[in-house]
């Protein structure tokens, strides 16, 4: 952990991270919609937290892991965050998302940094804007997600570090006034319960918290938490009773299954597929000079 830790000191003050602060000063620049809420003054309190979940069956959960990529070549997040965007866009109105993504944290910053002996999760949690220009049109949605998503540099690990170690103050005070998401969003894999169930770790069934005191103060307004677990995709949405209704997020959860299902549709639908530019990253292409290129192969 001593050698992690001297590692993300090091790294805050290298050339690497330098080379993103751009891109992380860009999201300053963007002007952000709040989700709807139903209680404006209500307190976000730890006491008050419920959480209300979904899922989605094991045949749409098999097609989403298995079918799904050939579409577009995408990977999971890029799926679970385009529902995210198009389900907030028919409960908000708003064509743009700003959210915080959280990620296990564990990257591969450095070859003398051996963290194979540890456990649990090192977590990094980074601001991302998603936004879809054309919500009607499923396939450049997706695309528009996709691309996003691969924009982040090093898997999003850098912000956290530049923002909290970085010897600059003028740059850390600059990164701590970006606009604080109201979401986080975590995909935490797969569970393989045939593993788990033939030794010694069982799979708890029950949720397990942390311990807080009751006033604290949650970090965000609304926690989405998935994981397949039983060949199922479930997905945990979490709030604050003093600042939604239960019947508000249940409505919204059964939005997100609904556009997962959509989503899910259309990349299955033999007629669906198509390329972005980070398919082919040599070339320097953007989307449309991709695809007229395409269309002139074809």
């Amino acid at each position: 952990f001593k050698d992690w830790s001297n590692k993300l000191i090091e790294l805050s003050d290298s050339k690497i991270l330098k080379d993103e602060t751009e891109y992380w000063l860009s999201l300053a620049h963007f002007k952000i919609s709040e989700i709807s809420k139903d209680n404006f003054t209500g307190t976000n309190s730890a006491e008050s937290a419920e959480t209300i979940s979904a899922e989605l069956d094991s045949h749409y959960t098999q097609l989403l892991l298995k079918e799904v990529p050939k579409a577009y070549n995408t990977q999971i997040n890029d799926i679970l965050l385009t529902a995210l965007v198009l389900s907030n866009f028919k409960w908000n109105g708003s064509q743009n998302i700003f959210i915080n993504l959280e990620g296990h944290g564990r990257e591969d910053i450095a070859d003398s940094a051996d963290v194979s002996r540890t456990i649990g999760w090192f977590t990094s949690i980074f601001p991302v804007l998603l936004k879809t220009d054309n919500p009607d049109e499923m396939g450049e949605t997706i695309k528009t997600i996709k691309e996003t998503l691969r924009k982040i540099p090093n898997n999003g690990i850098g912000f956290g570090v530049l923002k909290y170690l970085s010897k600059d103050k003028s740059f850390t005070d600059k990164l701590r006034s970006i606009q604080k998401p109201e979401i986080v969003f975590n995909y935490l894999g797969q569970i393989n319960e045939n593993v788990t169930d033939s030794s010694d770790w069982k799979l708890s069934k029950e949720l397990i918290v942390l311990n807080q005191n009751k006033d604290g103060i949650r970090e965000h307004l609304l926690e989405i938490n998935s994981i397949i677990s039983d060949n199922k995709l479930k997905i945990d949405f979490t709030f604050s009773k003093n600042i939604f209704n239960s019947e508000t997020i249940k409505i919204f959860s059964n939005l997100y299954i609904e556009e997962l299902k959509n989503i899910i549709d259309h990349c299955t639908n033999e007629d669906t597929g198509g390329y972005t530019p980070s398919d082919f990253s040599a070339a320097g292409l953007d989307q449309q000079e991709l695809d007229n290129l395409l269309a002139n192969l074809n």
